[in-house]
């Protein structure tokens, strides 16, 4: 029998796909969630980047037919000093959207920690962040935004 091991692709779609509705639309807090790495916002911010990091499998040996699958991922969240168009918000008001954005992407990852309906076809057995998240300055075309690295892994317990 040929292997058809799951592929992280599916569950960084899936979990970009419950971030957007929770983060994106009418008086929510992001402009924009991208399941894949860019650094083109297309003059949006807030904006949210799911980012592969690496991808731990557990093999099963002969008589067993446990595999798991541990998916890392790095969520990025990035918020311009002040709004592009300079109306949305100010300076001050960015903080408070990292947090708000911060606190939002942690309901989705507790609300979904034991995820059996499928999203787009993926379902995980467990969501955590990895380690604390981190918030830097960072320079995108001359534009400063805070950055914060939010480190996710997703695990599905296969067999």
């Amino acid at each position: 029998m040929a292997a058809n091991s799951l592929n992280r692709k599916g569950m960084r779609k899936a979990l970009g796909a419950l971030l957007s509705t929770a983060l994106v639309g009418s008086g929510k807090p992001a402009q924009a969630v991208y399941d894949h790495l860019t650094y083109d916002f297309l003059n949006q911010s807030p904006v949210v980047v799911i980012a592969p990091v690496s991808t731990r499998r557990k093999i099963g040996v002969v008589g067993v037919t446990q595999r798991d699958t541990t998916v890392n991922l790095n969520i990025y969240v990035f918020v311009a000093y002040a709004s592009v168009d300079s109306n949305t918000y100010t300076e001050a008001e960015s903080t408070d959207l990292l947090d708000d954005i911060e606190k939002a992407i942690a309901d989705v990852l507790i609300d979904s920690t034991t995820r059996t309906t499928p999203v787009g076809g993926v379902a995980w057995d467990k969501a955590e962040q990895r380690e604390d998240t981190s918030i830097e300055e960072f320079v995108i075309g001359g534009m400063a935004y805070w950055r914060e690295l939010i480190p996710v892994t997703l695990i599905r317990k296969l067999g």
